[in-house]
């Protein structure tokens, strides 16, 4: 229920600009000049506020305003780790944006036991008030990639300046996280406790954090950025056994170039002479980790079963994808992708285990099959699209068919499984030309399924570089794959958990 409450309320900022909407939306978006940004590269870092855990320093790259967001009419939203659209309707703007929140721990020596806590995608509602001086914004946060049924709501009170060569802004936030956010990310449950480490929860939470961001216009094309933050943590969290500060810090400072690479839309369909048609078949060099559980019984324990550990199935193999699209309408596509995965492997078990309900004992020499199958059909709609540059949205079906099989020289078959539920997914695409030549594509999709004996989550996403030659494109990228299922159906009666990720290389046809 509360996933739907969530959805409703994205569905009512939508609501709000239905004015917007009338006076033709789109051909406001596509006529947008995207050239008011500028792309460049970041240094941050930032405390870690976990027992053990290692204060990080990262370099990535960023997107950004030559201004002051807060004070333009710009519809697209990037900033302080959100990215987003709104309308701006007199005073008000309503919105959408979503973030990787990156609070939680990968290790620590003085951790032992406790689950990690890692980062989630999060989207949320936006609001903002911006008719004084102070503007106040809020944004409730919920999270969609399955770490937690929590959400977090942040209020912001800020005093932005602009000035002839930057920008300056001062804020202070406040962070109210719900029971299920804060117990995840600052409780220990009694699974995890121990001695040193009691059991832990601690209830809805406020935490405050002081904030100054300032951008320097060193020229025409260069920006020069950067944002500090000092955050001051509720009681509850302090008194966390997971928790060694009482305060955090950020930091950060960034450069970029505004290349004017866009070309602005000269209201022609220059797109319409397109190929309509193209195949493509991509070569991914995977590592794959896979996880099945198995139970006996719907009150029983299961039994974990480490695929590539366990069973001594390879845990890198080149896979095979094909995808074929279709576009019509100029802004309309269908799209539909194939890939397999076929391993075997043979060990004999260290030591004795359960696999479903039979025992098998030390020294047994197995045999076993993992084979994966995934197919996905899905519709785009494009926002934008010229000749160019494309942004645009996707719904579709997603089939992922896993067959594990394990056979002992003892007791023949002691397990087999095939779970293939058919899934509804969304997802996002865009592409930019940086040259007559060089197309940069990025896609991603996911789902979050909680319906009768099933619930589990997939999440893909796809970077890659082309470069065409006539109507023959060659491409390298990067790609992650993510499904995870769990089933109380009698037919597979545990759960399954699937991981590929690797770079790419790919050919590709148009007609």
């Amino acid at each position: 229920m509360k996933k739907y409450i969530q959805l409703a309320s994205l569905i009512w900022v939508l609501a709000l600009s239905s004015n917007v909407v009338a006076e033709n939306l789109l051909d406001k978006v596509r006529a947008y000049d995207l050239n008011n940004y500028a792309l460049g590269f970041s240094l941050s870092s930032s405390a870690n506020i976990y027992k053990g855990a290692e204060d990080s320093t990262i370099v990535y790259p960023f997107l950004t305003t030559m201004q002051e967001s807060k004070l333009t009419n710009d519809w697209l939203v990037v900033g302080e780790g959100d990215v987003g659209f709104r309308f701006i309707r007199g005073d008000w703007t309503f919105g959408a944006v979503g973030r990787i929140q990156t609070l939680g721990f990968d290790q620590s020596d003085d951790l032992v036991g406790i689950d990690q806590r890692r980062w989630a995608l999060e989207l949320a509602p936006a609001v903002n008030y911006r008719a004084w001086p102070i503007q106040v914004s809020f944004k409730p946060y919920f999270e969609v990639s399955d770490r937690h049924d929590g959400f977090v709501g942040q209020l912001e009170f800020s005093y932005p300046r602009q000035f002839e060569r930057g920008y300056m802004t001062a804020g202070i936030e406040f962070d109210y996280m719900s029971d299920d956010y804060s117990s995840y990310y600052f409780g220990i449950r009694p699974v995890e406790s121990s001695p040193s480490l009691p059991a832990y929860e601690p209830g809805s939470v406020v935490n405050t954090e002081l904030k100054f961001a300032w951008g320097y216009i060193l020229s025409e094309h260069w920006l020069l950025n950067g944002r500090v933050g000092w955050l001051f943590l509720d009681d509850d969290v302090k008194n966390s056994p997971l928790i060694d500060d009482d305060q955090g810090w950020s930091a950060s400072i960034g450069l970029a170039y505004n290349a004017d690479v866009f070309k602005a839309r000269d209201g022609s369909e220059r797109y319409s002479g397109a190929p309509n048609f193209r195949i493509k078949y991509t070569a991914l060099r995977d590592e794959l980790n896979t996880k099945i559980v198995r139970d006996a019984s719907a009150t029983a324990p299961g039994t974990i079963i480490d695929v590539e550990d366990l069973l001594g199935l390879s845990s890198k193999e080149t896979v095979g994808q094909l995808d074929v699209l279709y576009r019509f309408g100029g802004f309309h596509r269908l799209e539909f992708g194939y890939s397999s995965v076929e391993r075997s492997g043979s060990v004999t078990t260290a030591s004795d285990i359960t696999v479903g309900n039979q025992f098998v004992p030390a020294g047994t020499a197995i045999d076993s099959s993992n084979d994966s199958q995934t197919m996905r059909l899905s519709y785009g709609y494009s926002l934008l699209r010229d000749e160019q540059k494309e942004l645009g949205f996707t719904a579709g079906l997603h089939r992922t068919r896993l067959e594990t099989k394990i056979l002992s020289t003892i007791t023949g078959e002691v397990e087999s499984n095939r779970p293939d539920p058919i899934l509804p997914t969304i997802g996002a695409y865009g592409s930019v030309g940086l040259s007559s030549r060089l197309t940069i594509n990025a896609e991603g999709q996911f789902f979050r399924l909680d319906f009768d004996r099933y619930e589990g989550s997939l999440n893909y996403l796809r970077v890659e570089a082309m470069y065409q030659l006539g109507r023959v494109g060659l491409g390298l990228g990067y790609s992650y794959y993510s499904v995870k299922l769990d089933s109380t159906n009698n037919d597979f009666l545990g759960s399954v958990e699937f991981k590929h990720q690797g770079p790419s290389a790919s050919i590709a046809v148009a007609f």
